[in-house]
């Protein structure tokens, strides 16, 4: 049995990648195949194999039908939010939905959407996004420069507003703003490190189940990181012990103020939350799960 998967492997969106690596180190067989370069022969997909791609959308009815008959189990792991109220990112829902239903198995991050995918007959798992099986973070408080660090793009006047509001008040640093490009590796594991708060924030803040991998990642980069408090997140994270969780408004800017003024509870956070997600939250630990539904389902 081969796993086939065909998606987008470019930097700098490692997603895949990542996942590839940890489904071969568990010592399944994967082909990746660079979807817009690399894939043009699906007679390569035999009876038996599973496919796999991060892009739904991107095959033809006739083609993922044509798979299902001859016997290849179809699975799916996408990242955005699909946006079961009508307003997924970018019309996820509406480039999505039709593709999913030839879908053996789907998985996604997209929060509490069980009824959606539910009534359009759609085998829906969730499966939230990690980060790579590595622990290279060295904390250093002396490369502190700004109070707050926001990564991510400034996009959506929730947001702006909100950065624009914390901005006026704190030293805030945004990278990821349309002017610059999006920090990615060590340039992103050194701008955590050069603040004493990160900022997170979420395309939507108010779907149960459903937050940025921003938090994972910046936990893995060492960071201490202020989040909205969306509903789930407790169940992967302790607030106060790994992150911090604030409700917006009056409340963020409280948050803000009281631990910018306890540097050593931060670093006690920060390390307990770098920990934690190294211990549960890798790509290793997704892909075990990624698998055993899979082959249950088979």
């Amino acid at each position: 049995m081969t796993i086939h998967y065909i998606s987008k492997f470019d930097p700098p969106y490692h997603t895949e990648r990542y996942i590839a690596e940890a489904l071969a180190w568990l010592g399944y067989k994967v082909e990746c195949y660079e979807f817009d370069h690399d894939w043009d022969r699906p007679e390569k997909v035999k009876a038996g194999d599973i496919m796999l791609t991060a892009l739904p959308q991107r095959f033809g009815a006739a083609q993922l039908q044509a798979w299902k008959d001859a016997g290849v189990f179809l699975a799916t792991w996408y990242f955005d939010w699909i946006g079961a109220d009508g307003n997924g990112y970018k019309g996820r829902e509406l480039a999505y939905g039709a593709k999913l239903k030839l879908f053996d198995a789907v998985f996604s991050t997209d929060g509490d959407t069980d009824e959606w995918y539910q009534l359009r007959g759609i085998k829906r798992f969730w499966l939230p996004q990690a980060v790579p099986p590595e622990d290279r973070v060295i904390f250093d408080p002396a490369h502190e420069r700004h109070d707050l660090v926001f990564l991510g793009h400034r996009n959506g006047q929730r947001r702006c507003d909100m950065l624009d509001a914390v901005g006026k008040r704190f030293d805030l640093k945004v990278y990821g703003d349309y002017k610059q490009p999006r920090l990615w590796g060590r340039a992103f594991c050194s701008a955590v490190q050069a603040s004493k708060i990160v900022l997170g924030d979420n395309y939507l803040n108010h779907i149960p189940r459903y937050w940025s991998n921003r938090v994972y990642v910046v936990l893995a980069a060492g960071g201490f990181l202020l989040t909205p408090r969306v509903t789930g997140l407790d169940a992967q994270f302790t607030d106060g012990k790994h992150l911090v969780m604030h409700d917006g408004g009056d409340d963020l800017f409280r948050k803000i103020e009281k631990w910018l003024k306890r540097p050593r509870d931060r670093a006690r956070i920060a390390q307990n939350g770098h920990r934690e997600v190294h211990r549960n939250h890798t790509y290793l630990h997704r892909t075990v799960e990624l698998m055993t539904t899979i082959e249950g389902l088979r």
